[in-house]
């Protein structure tokens, strides 16, 4: 099995990882791993902070001789789905594709815990800095960068305005809120309205990510992997989806 070179954000990256890793699990077959370093050129030319290179992030894994990649037999996986695969000698089945928006978590879920241990022992990456790290009662994800190209991806940033006034109407202003994004600070238009609510960067993906999933509650970006990934991996949270804007991304998808 491979996880083929797959150049998108890390929550897609590891989706379309542990989907092969669950199917190399049931049939017992060796995982090749690539992609891990792949080099974007679109988050230079959007002026995103996030440049998308996990090197040094992730263990990258087995990786495939380039003699087996040239004679075996290859077999693409669509959609990372492989529940009408029939699994033959001799074959090498490639992952390198989303899972249906709707089904991200539907396969692996079976997996789940192989899947957190596998992703835990990967990192290499010193997440020292989380130890000095606060959790907040509440996780904000909002995606930018190339989800501001389309309008059914930008945020509704009134229904934030409402959430975390409803939020401190219920609890008082001493909920704490942390939002995190991989766009710049200054794109969000919430600070100067709510004094309370911390922007965080760590300065990495992957320390953001496990930030996230730190908070007592996480609300994940409607289509965003990234912080859909941040709420798979940990247990006991709850999560808060924003309907309006999940709606608008399925009609579009």
């Amino acid at each position: 099995v491979s996880q083929s070179r797959y150049p998108a954000g890390l929550g897609n990256r590891l989706l379309v990882w542990a989907h092969a890793l669950a199917f190399a699990q049931q049939y017992n077959l060796p995982l090749y791993e690539e992609g891990w370093s792949k080099f974007s050129l679109g988050p230079y030319f959007r002026n995103e902070r996030s440049k998308r290179n996990y090197s040094d992030c992730l263990d990258q894994g087995k990786k495939l001789p380039p003699l087996g990649m040239l004679i075996a037999q290859k077999m693409r996986v669509p959609r990372s789905d492989w529940s009408h695969v029939n699994v033959e000698n001799e074959t090498l089945y490639i992952f390198d594709d989303m899972p249906n928006h709707e089904r991200y978590f539907d396969l692996i879920i079976p997996y789940r815990d192989l899947i957190i241990q596998k992703f835990i022992s990967k990192i290499t990456i010193d997440d020292s800095p989380l130890s000095h790290y606060s959790p907040p009662d509440l996780a904000i994800h909002i995606r930018l960068g190339d989800f501001t190209k389309t309008s059914w991806y930008k945020p509704r940033w009134d229904y934030y305005r409402k959430l975390f006034s409803d939020f401190y109407d219920r609890f008082s202003e001493k909920l704490s809120i942390h939002i995190f994004s991989d766009g710049f600070a200054k794109e969000i238009p919430l600070f100067d309205e709510f004094k309370s609510i911390k922007f965080i960067s760590f300065g990495n993906d992957l320390i953001d990510m496990l930030a996230i999933s730190k908070a007592s509650i996480i609300h994940p970006y409607p289509g965003s992997t990234f912080s859909s990934w941040a709420a798979f991996i940990v247990t006991g949270k709850h999560r808060i989806q924003n309907q309006q804007q999940q709606q608008a991304y399925k009609q579009h998808s």
